[in-house]
């Protein structure tokens, strides 16, 4: 009876150590690649704001996040109406449209206090395409393009840049689904 116990809690300990071996594999992986084209390293896959920040290639994030200034009267509308918000962000590394929006637009999110848990950023190769996601199954044709959801069905869009500005094209799109 005791060498059963023993030879289960050894197969019960194992088990666990492959489940741990294998989650911490798909832990660390990258959930993007980089691609170099002539000068330039393209990020493709999902990416964080994190990954933003930190990668060698993209100090445009960083600057642009600063000098974007969204008007707070705005903002305050948009915060009474941002419950069942989410989003789902494309756009591409090489894209002067996106080094511009993508950082104006986080700061926005950063300033209503929405975090990353709602929303998601895809960052697309040179022909729009990504190995990790289909952008086609969301009729992506220009980037960046930042698709709003409210309860998850989709309100809205804002395609390469905004008709007035971020925040009020945002408004405008969340005020009337």
């Amino acid at each position: 009876m005791f060498l059963r116990n023993k030879e289960n809690n050894f197969k019960w300990n194992f088990s666990y150590l492959i489940i741990i071996i294998s989650l911490s594999g798909c832990i660390s992986q990258k959930s993007y690649k980089e691609i170099n084209f002539k000068k330039e390293t393209i990020l493709v896959g999902r990416i964080s704001e994190t990954n933003l920040m930190e990668h060698k290639k993209t100090k445009w994030y960083i600057e642009n996040y600063n000098k974007y200034v969204p008007d707070s009267l705005i903002m305050i509308k948009l915060k009474q109406n941002l419950p069942g918000i989410n989003f789902i962000i494309f756009g591409g590394t090489w894209c002067s449209d996106t080094k511009r929006e993508l950082p104006a637009f986080l700061s926005i999110l950063h300033q209503l206090s929405i975090g990353s848990n709602r929303y998601d950023m895809w960052m697309l190769d040179l022909k729009k395409e990504s190995t990790y996601i289909n952008p086609k199954l969301y009729d992506i044709q220009y980037v960046p393009t930042i698709l709003i959801y409210k309860d998850g069905k989709e309100i809205g869009r804002i395609i390469e840049k905004p008709k007035e500005t971020l925040e009020m094209d945002l408004l405008k799109i969340i005020s009337n689904p």
